[in-house]
């Protein structure tokens, strides 16, 4: 893993502490956002224009019932162009599959890019590092880890350009409801 911006690093740990004070399952989807090479957006490369469409992608997904969050950073890179890399954040009480999540942010960046982008969604694979394929527990430390270790992608210094352009969304700050917790763990 290279170098990490130690600010964006930070906002996206503590974004990460303030959902697990309210929330105490988490799902965790990694998604990486494109622009067709043959697309008039791509060949403009406007990060206005896909800082806009990342913005509205999250308000509307933001919207969907079970989104507790997000983070996007944004890249450019010789061979790809612009692109975004993304976490989305799904309450794990509600929601332990991915794939739903998935059809709706596909249907939505067709829509938002009128047809000029794409999408990867980076697929669970036991075999990675992080493994980030099932809802994370508030006391499991392992899986708090590998969260971590995934947003650490998004704080690579790599492919930034002299100032991020990045978006978080704020945790909620009401107070919780229900028994409160007998152990509590970063």
């Amino acid at each position: 893993m290279s170098f990490a911006i130690p600010q964006l690093q930070n906002l996206l740990y503590q974004q990460q502490t303030k959902l697990f004070e309210y929330y105490s399952k988490i799902l965790m989807i990694r998604t990486d956002f494109h622009w067709r090479e043959d697309s008039e957006r791509y060949i403009y490369e406007d990060e206005h224009q896909f800082s806009r469409d990342m913005s509205i992608l999250m308000l509307r997904l933001s919207k969907y019932p079970g989104v507790i969050g997000y983070a996007w950073v944004l890249e450019e890179a010789p061979d790809r162009g612009l692109h975004a890399h993304a976490v989305i954040y799904v309450d794990g009480q509600r929601h332990r599959k991915k794939w739903d999540f998935n059809q709706r942010m596909d249907m939505l960046w067709e829509t938002i890019t009128e047809g000029e982008g794409y999408l990867y969604h980076c697929t669970d694979n036991k075999q990675y590092r992080a493994d980030i394929s099932k809802p994370i527990h508030f006391d499991d430390k392992r899986g708090k880890r590998a969260m971590r270790y995934v947003v650490n992608y998004l704080a690579k210094y790599e492919q930034k350009g002299v100032k991020p352009i990045y978006h978080l969304s704020t945790p909620p700050t009401e107070k919780r409801i229900g028994r409160p917790r007998k152990s509590s763990s970063s």
